[in-house]
């Protein structure tokens, strides 16, 4: 009895910080709903989900509930094995970072946003082009203002460099991220599934008598 009461408030707790952590997230996605969005769709789902099997948790820790238990544990496994494929982001981040910020250089004369976002670009990172001043004039135009610092004299190097120094960031970011979600969720997991192979033999040794 001594050890399924400290599962249940390991889970309890768990959860409950979890629980705070979804709760503050879907307040910051309901705000961003009415601009709509994949990603916002995607991250409510992915909200949602954790609320459920959260929930799940705590009530059925609460109230001895195995089979809610064991539901929660399932869906906590399916969310665990989910993050694994975190992974394999970092090089799909990549090409896509690389492609969009090459593409607003390329249009930098038919599109004023682009245009706005990569001059903010060169100044904050003294850079010039996207691989170096010569990006402009092979191109055949003039060398824009932001490329220069105040004495006019242009930067040499590239703004692919920064967007290089950004994705390995956004890399690291990726693989600390998953990382802390596997091993918190894993835990959580495991606790689950004892406590509901406990809860479930208690039973049946109750039923035998």
């Amino acid at each position: 009895m001594c050890m399924i009461g400290c599962l249940r408030t390991l889970l309890i707790v768990l959860n409950s910080i979890l629980l705070v952590f979804v709760l503050l997230n879907l307040i910051g996605v309901f705000t961003l709903l009415s601009g709509g969005g994949a990603t916002v769709y995607v991250m409510s789902f992915y909200l949602i989900y954790k609320l459920t099997y959260v929930i799940l948790g705590i009530y059925g820790a609460a109230r001895k509930k195995h089979r809610l238990v064991l539901a929660h544990a399932v869906m906590v496994a399916i969310f665990v094995v989910a993050a694994c494929f975190l992974f394999l982001l970092p090089p799909a981040i990549d090409k896509n970072i690389r492609e969009s910020r090459q593409e607003k250089f390329d249009k930098y004369t038919s599109d004023d946003d682009f245009k706005k976002e990569v001059d903010e670009t060169q100044k904050r990172n003294e850079c010039c082009g996207w691989d170096g001043p010569d990006y402009w004039t092979k191109r055949q135009q003039e060398i824009p203002d932001s490329c220069k610092d105040a004495k006019g004299v242009v930067y040499s190097k590239g703004c692919k460099e920064a967007v290089e120094e950004q994705i390995g960031w956004l890399q690291e970011l990726v693989i600390v991220a998953a990382s802390t979600l596997i091993v918190y969720n894993g835990i959580m997991m495991i606790i689950a599934f004892l406590l509901w192979y406990k809860l479930r033999k208690g039973e049946d040794t109750r039923e035998s008598f």
